[in-house]
């Protein structure tokens, strides 16, 4: 009986109900929005160090040499969940390509954990088929087609051999390697044919085996326990642990959870005080009716259950739009914030399984149903506490004393008695109102605050960076040990242009062979890489050196060194990466014999710009930077590694259509500029402010549905009010005054109040948080306050005028029965 009077009561206000399913849509949609967002970033997180890693295996046993029987019976075993094959045959080293293309066979097994499943056509199972990823296909121009015929010149044990395959399937290339690497898989029947022709000691023809395991606890002891029960002898060196599942996430900033945990909370809130606002003021509207269910019998109990009933009846309506809505929306979203982070490289891959999107929303719809339940316990509270008689003037409820005014009569003073009356409710809907406009003010700052300055000096500390291919596929300094350095008549070629304003010749080798460092200290056993590096001061900008205000003059003269390091995401040097603390001497015997002392006058972060030089060979590294002079004396050699300068003034588009005519005329070159990497950054700068300006949009028509909902609602409620003081002279006109001024009261405090908190935490929390992305700096958009204020403003006036049309329909006899 409750639910079906509950049902029909619902039906019979059609509007405050369409008003309330709205506000339950709303929350709705902020809370999948924000858990489907923030799930994604998480799982995107998981998901990129993996793949940077190259695959989601928990240990590879490397060089396989065994029976290939105990790789079945390792994939029966009870602790192993997959079990994939990898044999190494060579590199494909087509004119057309200037990045390295590994060729080897792999299972199916194997290129799911490798991240190579064929996206279109299918595995390679005849000894002519290939799959390979796009990239390189793209490369050598082979069209998206099964069958379609592929050539391609391997390099073997050192030889070049010529092999004519089809095309079986693709995937995509792996994006997040430290490099770019292609691959061309090949079927098991094609490993026959290289089958006693590679040579030993070599990496060609080797086989690698991947194990996954069920679980991540302690897996070197179950891969011990898999040998073990195999027949196999186990030993640490045969295999490689995963080091993904056992690096430990990165603390985040104090600043960024506190950033975090208050958004939540904000939209917490904000969820909380839309529906409880709406509640809060039906329930005053059906006072009335409630006092006369309470005649009737009713109690408080049933009144609860009454009220419950209703709310469940719209949520089973409204989370399932606003789940769904914000769903959408958060697949939306996810893949922008991806590209703009260091995850770019997964933005466009399904990071988040479907069980984990059923999880997200199961869990935003019960955020949202607690949410609604507890927002309605407030104005069930107020109804049990209700008699029968007090209920039939509970819209006076809220005056506390007798007001004498000699200009009450006035529209703006009328008004302000109206939204003063009740200074609870005041507060919740001036709350309600104000943080989704400071959540728009911050939006629009984000949107202004894109800096492409910041960016390219993350990439880049000159306008330009010319080397040769290999420099830029990490293979400066081949497996042998051959510099592929950069020909000085290209360099002088460039000088010669015109509109080379600066520049500085950077020189890079790995120096073990004729130089050493005496201080170095090391484990017993262990060997050390000794990098040496020669550059100007030109390229040692401010943004690459760790410590302020290093001695120059001291690097310029000979005395001084720099060390190079890399950084963790703290900005502290990486545990292992320095060997020496600033002014630290080190000493240095050349290819000539002779001793030279320096003093290290600070740290190189390596990662940035021209110094991310790749060559690097084992785990002890010390790289040393010095001017090309004393680089010289040292190494006794010109090897050219890089070619760094800046372009005068005007001249921006000369230079690169020079430089891609050197590029395009010999593919062994290649460069980096900052006018190549701007047009990418204004793409993406487009596209990140087309859903920012999305996002603000949404945060604005929350805003502005609150802003509708509350007050059509309490206008609803003071129908009654409002028809007897029409009963005794006020006109339309006057009345519409009256509204306009109650809504220019709630808006103007409103926008107020969100102004200053905007204004409050702008030089704090926003600041920090926006400028720990490598793509903003932080900037406060003084165009969005007039743009808030004449929106709202806007849809007050235009909501102000619907209400007053809608409820001056009526004649005054008719209003004043509707209470």
């Amino acid at each position: 009986m409750i639910r079906k009077l509950a049902f029909r009561s619902l039906m019979a206000e059609k509007f405050r109900c369409v008003c309330t399913i709205i506000a339950m849509i709303l929350t709705a949609l902020l809370f999948s929005t924000l858990f489907t967002t923030a799930a994604g970033l998480n799982s995107a997180n998981d998901y990129y160090e993996f793949k940077k890693l190259g695959t989601t295996a928990h240990v590879v046993v490397k060089e396989w040499d065994k029976d290939f029987a105990k790789v079945d019976t390792i994939r029966e075993n009870v602790l192993v969940d997959k079990v994939g094959c990898r044999r190494f045959f060579g590199y494909a080293v087509n004119p057309e390509l200037n990045y390295n293309v590994e060729i080897s066979f792999m299972d199916e097994a194997e290129s799911s954990l490798d991240y190579y499943t064929p996206t279109g056509g299918k595995m390679p199972a005849e000894v002519n088929e290939v799959a390979m990823d796009t990239t390189t296909m793209a490369a050598l121009g082979i069209p998206q087609e099964v069958g379609a015929p592929v050539d391609i010149d391997m390099e073997v044990n050192g030889e070049t051999v010529t092999e004519s395959f089809v095309l079986a399937g693709w995937f995509d290339i792996n994006k997040a390697y430290p490099v770019k690497v292609g691959q061309i898989m090949t079927s098991d029947k094609y490993s026959d044919v290289w089958d006693g022709r590679f040579e030993s000691g070599t990496v060609y023809g080797k086989c690698d085996i991947a194990i996954l395991l069920k679980d991540a606890y302690d897996i070197e002891g179950q891969t011990e326990e898999i040998f073990n029960e195999v027949g196999l002898e186990f030993s640490q060196d045969m295999i490689s642990v995963n080091p993904g599942y056992n690096v430990s996430s990165e603390a985040i900033s104090s600043e960024t959870l506190v950033m975090l945990v208050s958004g939540i909370l904000v939209i917490v809130l904000i969820g909380y005080l839309i529906i409880n606002n709406i509640f809060y003021i039906s329930a005053r509207k059906d006072a009335k009716q409630f006092g006369r269910l309470k005649t009737i019998g009713m109690s408080n109990k049933h009144l609860a259950a009454f009220v419950r009933f209703q709310a469940l009846i719209m949520l089973s309506v409204a989370v399932p739009l606003g789940i769904a809505g914000g769903y959408f929306m958060g697949r939306l979203i996810l893949p922008t914030i991806l590209r703009q982070t260091a995850y770019d490289s997964v933005a466009d891959d399904t990071v988040i399984s479907g069980g984990v999107i059923v999880l997200i929303l199961a869990g935003a719809a019960l955020f949202v149903v607690i949410t609604t339940l507890i927002s309605v316990n407030g104005p069930i509270r107020m109804i049990k506490k209700l008699s029968p008689i007090e209920s039939t003037r509970i819209e006076l409820k809220g005056y506390k004393k007798t007001r004498k005014s000699s200009d009450g009569s006035r529209a703006d003073k009328f008004a302000k008695y109206n939204i003063l009356r009740n200074k609870k409710s005041l507060a919740m809907l001036l709350i309600s109102i104000s943080l989704p406009m400071l959540l728009v003010i911050v939006s629009y700052d984000a949107f202004s605050s894109f800096d492409m300055d910041k960016y390219l000096s993350s990439i880049l500390v000159t306008d330009y960076t010319f080397a040769t291919s290999d420099y830029y596929k990490n293979d400066y300094i081949d497996r042998e040990n051959n510099v592929k350095a950069l020909d000085s008549a290209i360099v002088e070629e460039i000088k010669n242009s015109g509109f080379v304003e600066d520049g500085s010749l950077i020189y890079g080798d790995i120096a073990n062979e004729y130089a050493s460092v005496k201080e170095i200290d090391l484990p017993e056993g262990e060997e050390y890489v000794l990098d040496l590096y020669g550059t100007e001061e030109f390229t040692l900008n401010d943004s690459l050196i760790i410590e302020d205000n290093i001695d120059m003059e001291a690097f310029n003269n000979g005395t001084g060194i720099v060390e190079g390091c890399w950084l963790t995401s703290d900005g502290e040097i990486y545990p292992g990466t320095s060997r020496f603390e600033t002014g630290d001497t080190v000493t240095i015997t050349g290819s000539d014999g002779k001793e030279r002392i320096y003093t290290v006058l600070g740290h190189l972060n390596v990662a940035l710009g021209a110094m991310k030089t790749g060559i690097t060979r084992g785990s002890f590294a010390c790289e040393l930077y010095m001017n090309t002079k004393q680089y010289e004396e040292v190494t006794g050699n010109q090897k050219i590694m890089s070619y760094s300068f800046n372009v005068k003034k005007g001249m921006e588009e000369d230079a690169e259509t020079f430089i891609k005519g050197l590029v395009k005329a010999d593919n062994t070159l290649n460069y980096q500029s900052k006018y190549s990497l701007a047009e990418d950054f204004a793409s993406m700068k487009l596209l990140v402010k087309l859903i920012s300006l999305l996002l603000c949009g949404v945060l604005t028509f929350i805003a502005v549905m609150n802003l509708i909902n509350v007050f059509v609602s309490s206008i609803m409620v003071r129908q009654k009010e409002i028809a007897t003081l029409k009963s005794i002279g006020m006109t339309r006109g006057q009345l519409r005054t009256m509204l306009m001024w109650e809504i220019f009261y709630y808006n103007g405090i409103a926008f107020v109040i969100a102004v200053v908190l905007s204004l409050i935490c702008s030089p704090t929390v926003f600041r920090s948080i926006f400028d720990e992305f490598p793509f903003l700096t932080f900037r406060v958009n003084w165009l969005s306050y007039p743009s808030i204020i004449i929106v709202i403003m806007l849809v007050g006036i235009m909501t102000v005028l619907c209400v007053e049309n809608r409820i001056s329909k009526m004649n005054i006899p008719e209003e004043l029965k509707t209470v």
